[in-house]
């Protein structure tokens, strides 16, 4: 991830892309307290390597059941009593992950089918995403418990 490069930066927030590692391209790291401050260069970048490393461990559970993580969001925030760490605040759900099935990973361990799942497109200064061949939200569950 490169502080020069955001995908998108606006009054209180940017977005990055994870570029690095087996997720990259993957996952977008959002911050959305930039104008606030309320967080310093070390805990950046702690945040990225947390949503990094959360983001291999879904990535991984669910290429054990023959899914591809599409993309996904992860919210971070600071605990208000302790330590005031920063961690993982919201759910992992089909409310933040778009999952395909079917998982066919080549020797770099990206997907092959992934055409098969999503369809993008950016036309006029609109980018569209189709999905298809996702998992439900009732599929989700299912899988898990």
């Amino acid at each position: 991830m490169s502080e020069k490069n955001p995908v998108y930066r606006g009054k209180s927030k940017d977005v990055y892309n994870i570029t690095e590692g087996p997720n990259a391209g993957k996952y977008r790291f959002v911050f959305t307290d930039r104008a606030t401050g309320a967080m310093s260069k070390d805990e950046i970048a702690q945040s990225v390597r947390l949503v990094q490393n959360i983001a291999e461990i879904v990535s991984q559970e669910f290429a054990l059941k023959n899914l591809h993580v599409i993309d996904g969001k992860f919210e971070l925030g600071r605990l208000k009593y302790g330590d005031s760490k920063i961690v993982l605040i919201d759910e992992i759900s089909p409310d933040v992950l778009r999952i395909c099935k079917g998982y066919s990973p080549d020797k770099s361990g990206n997907c092959t089918v992934y055409k098969q799942c999503a369809v993008t497109n950016y036309t006029h200064g609109k980018r569209t995403i189709k999905n298809k061949n996702q998992v439900s939200a009732a599929d989700f569950t299912s899988i898990f418990l």
